[in-house]
């Protein structure tokens, strides 16, 4: 009877720990210059360098790839357009074990700046890239 009883305690502390309750949330909001689900954005470093190519890009083949500009603005006679996304990274762990609970949330930011410079043929003649994680 009393081995019984041992089994049963230990089965019952075996279940108690393996019980412990652990939740983990990674979201990713404010993708595409802050629009939900618009994670899908073709404004990455690598798409820039293989999609735009100084003296042959046409406008049109940008807003195909990127869609339209976050800014259009004439400087000196020269049409520029401005993309800019800022993506943040939330990661949330939560875990605990009966009565004790514990948690941690790490972020990070990553902005894309592009800009591009057209000719007076809508021909991308020089483009500015820039990438920021923080």
């Amino acid at each position: 009877m009393l081995k019984n009883a041992q089994v049963f305690a230990f089965l019952f502390v075996i279940c108690l720990l393996m019980s412990a309750c652990a939740g983990f949330s990674d979201s990713e909001f404010q993708r595409g210059a802050g629009q939900l689900g618009a994670n899908q954005s073709n404004l990455t470093p690598g798409m820039a360098k293989l999609k735009i190519t100084k003296g042959q890009t046409a406008q049109a083949e940008i807003l195909e790839v990127f869609g339209p500009p976050n800014q259009t603005t004439m400087r000196d006679g020269v049409q520029v357009w401005t993309y800019d996304k800022i993506s943040d990274y939330v990661r949330e762990d939560r875990g605990g074990l009966l009565w004790y609970g514990a948690g941690s949330r790490r972020s990070s930011s990553t902005s894309i700046l592009l800009i591009l410079y057209f000719n007076n043929d809508d021909i991308v003649y020089d483009y500015r890239l820039d990438q920021i994680k923080y």
